[in-house]
C-alpha cells in the first residue's frame, strides 16, 4: 500500500507453492543459456520481476538466521540475473547485475531470533548486496507487528 500510494508499481509472489528446483550450479545460466535456467520449472515464470524490478523485497521466517527453504531457492537463483563476469570493488568480489535491481532487502520474521541469528540475518543480506552491488537492508522483526510498523518498514526501503 505504501508504494502503491507513491505510484510506484508492485507485483506480491508467493513462492511457497510454486516448483522451483535449486540451484545445482551448473554454471549453464553463465555459458550455455545465458540468464536462464537448464533446468526448466517455475521460476521461468518469475525471473522476469527479478530482472525488471527496481526494489527486490524477500520476506521470510528467520530460520537458523538465514531464509526458509522456498525463498532460498530463488535467492540462489538470483545467479540469472548475475553478470558473467567478477570484479574486485572495495576489496570485495562484486558479481554486479544485468538486472535493473537497484535495492535488495530480505525482512525476517521471528519472535524468537537470537540476537545471533538476527545478526547472520543482517550479514547474509550485507553479503548478498555486496555480491550483486545493490544497496541492500537486512531486518529482522517480531512476528507481532502492526500496520504502522509494515508502513515503517516500506518508508526504511523506499529511502534507502
Amino acid at each position: 500500500e505504501y508504494y502503491k500510494a507513491k505510484n510506484e508499481e508492485v507485483e506480491f509472489v508467493s513462492v511457497s507453492d510454486l516448483d522451483i528446483k535449486p540451484c545445482y550450479a551448473c554454471q549453464g545460466c553463465t555459458y550455455k543459456t545465458y540468464g536462464k535456467c537448464v533446468f526448466r520449472d517455475d521460476m521461468d515464470n518469475i525471473v522476469h520481476l527479478l530482472m525488471e524490478g527496481d526494489v527486490i523485497i524477500y520476506t521470510s521466517p528467520v530460520l537458523w538466521g538465514g531464509f526458509s527453504y522456498s525463498i532460498k531457492k530463488v535467492i540462489d537463483k538470483m545467479a540469472l540475473t548475475g553478470s558473467r563476469f567478477y570484479k574486485v570493488k572495495n576489496g570485495e568480489i562484486v558479481k554486479g547485475s544485468i538486472s535493473n535491481m537497484k535495492k535488495l532487502v530480505g525482512i525476517g520474521v521471528s519472535d524468537r531470533a537470537s540476537d545471533k541469528e538476527r545478526k547472520t540475518f543482517e550479514n547474509l543480506l550485507k553479503e548478498m548486496g555486496i555480491i550483486t552491488d545493490t544497496k541492500y537492508m537486512g531486518k529482522v522483526t517480531d512476528t507481532l507487528f502492526t500496520h504502522d510498523d509494515v508502513e515503517k518498514i516500506a518508508k526504511e526501503v523506499y529511502e534507502l
